[in-house]
């Protein structure tokens, strides 16, 4: 590994001391590689939220079966979706019409991040945890509704504001 001309060192240094700066850098290259590949700390939080994500989606698929779904729950459901898709347009028109004299934000960006909003697992999580009663049966089957939708209708036409 060593090159002829960058073997030039003190006479008095012993050799098992001398290492070459080319073999230094290229050590440190290949430690760099096998870091990025086998040890990301990035790659194991990403992977790991994939999997508490699973867990979630499976407890809450779990929880739907005990739910009862009656009719007034669907058509509160279906009166709630305009109204949070509205919220979100105002929660995301705001900020964006402030911050467009700083950035630039694409032509659809609004539209964008009002219909792609998150898909309804905190929102379920936070249903769940209500004391039972029955106001959570209708709060838990409401929510449902709408994540389903969020989730299905929403998540199949993002590509379409694109």
């Amino acid at each position: 590994l060593k090159h002829e001309e960058n073997l030039q060192h003190d006479e008095n240094e012993e050799p098992i001391t001398y290492v070459d700066k080319q073999d230094v850098e290229s050590m440190e290259h290949e430690e760099h590689v096998e870091h990025d590949e086998n040890e990301d700390p990035v790659t194991f939080g990403k992977k790991l939220d994939e999997i508490l994500n699973v867990i979630l989606f499976v407890l809450i698929g779990l929880e739907i079966l005990i739910l009862s779904f009656s009719k007034s729950y669907i058509y509160a459901s279906l009166l709630i979706i305009p109204v949070i898709l509205l919220c979100r347009f105002i929660v995301v028109y705001i900020p964006v019409s402030i911050l467009k004299y700083l950035r630039d934000f694409s032509p659809n960006a609004v539209k964008i991040m009002t219909w792609g909003a998150l898909r309804g697992g905190i929102s379920v999580a936070l249903a769940l945890s209500i004391p039972a009663g029955e106001q959570r049966e209708i709060i838990v089957s409401i929510t449902y509704i709408v994540v389903v939708f969020s989730i299905v209708i929403q998540g199949l036409t993002i590509s379409k504001l694109t």
